[in-house]
């Protein structure tokens, strides 16, 4: 397996591969580019749009953050295993905490945005409440990061409507559901996280999975699963924008 890590190239905002020093290291095996100038709304819990991803690929996304004590211990678990994910930043989260959100950026994690105080759902909202709370986010998260995020996008609780979908289209945003979540919201235990994301990465040999990088039970089992995942042969994916990050709304 190509091992490697990911590195901001100069300028750009773009993660972009680099070997890694550890050559046991699960790592990452390849990068997908994503073209957000078209429609983009992947991850089959909602959405029949794909990837790409081949069989035994897996692409990391956590939701929520960032949190001190949490994330960054999601990030000393990923660094140790070279291994890169998505982030989907709560905008009020990345405002509160923004050395930590900068931290994510600096690694080279890729940084979408996930709403600015995440709602139950957007869909519940009326139009403009929903609109601002998408554009309020992006705009927080380049404040903290001091760099416009990846045009990816993830919906509070998947709560999406047709309306929020289009405006997300229109300004050149990928829409990011998942394909596998591990229940860790649910206040289950850490080797009840790890166990049902590798059950599911089983079933759906690969695809996006969504766990949540401010969950104390997650950062806990997180370096355990990603020792799973490189015993059962996954292969980890970075995904990264073909079109300059996106300025605030």
């Amino acid at each position: 397996m190509f091992v490697a890590a990911v590195l901001i190239a100069a300028g750009s905002g773009v993660p972009a591969l680099a070997a890694c020093g550890d050559p046991d290291a699960l790592g990452v095996s390849r990068t997908i580019t994503v073209d957000t100038s078209h429609p983009v709304m992947v991850g089959s819990i909602q959405y029949k749009g794909s990837l790409g991803l081949q069989p035994g690929e897996v692409v990391l996304t956590f939701d929520d953050g960032p949190l001190p004590g949490r994330t960054d211990k999601v990030l000393d678990a990923l660094d140790a295993a070279c291994v890169k994910a998505t982030f989907f930043l709560v905008g009020r989260m990345a405002k509160t905490y923004p050395e930590l959100a900068r931290r994510e950026f600096d690694d080279g994690q890729t940084i979408g945005t996930h709403s600015w105080s995440h709602p139950l759902s957007l869909a519940r909202l009326p139009y403009d409440q929903g609109a601002g709370e998408i554009d309020h986010g992006i705009a927080a998260v380049t404040d903290a990061i001091g760099h416009a995020p990846a045009p990816f996008f993830r919906f509070p609780g998947f709560g999406d409507d047709h309306a929020l979908r289009q405006k997300l289209i229109d300004a050149k945003i990928g829409i990011f559901s998942a394909d596998i979540v591990g229940n860790d919201w649910t206040g289950i235990s850490s080797d009840a996280i790890r166990q049902t994301v590798l059950r599911h990465l089983k079933e759906h040999d690969g695809g996006i999975v969504m766990l949540h990088d401010i969950k104390k039970a997650t950062a806990r089992m997180l370096p355990e699963l990603l020792q799973d995942i490189k015993a059962a042969g996954y292969r980890i994916v970075v995904v990264v924008p073909a079109q300059p990050p996106i300025a605030a709304l």
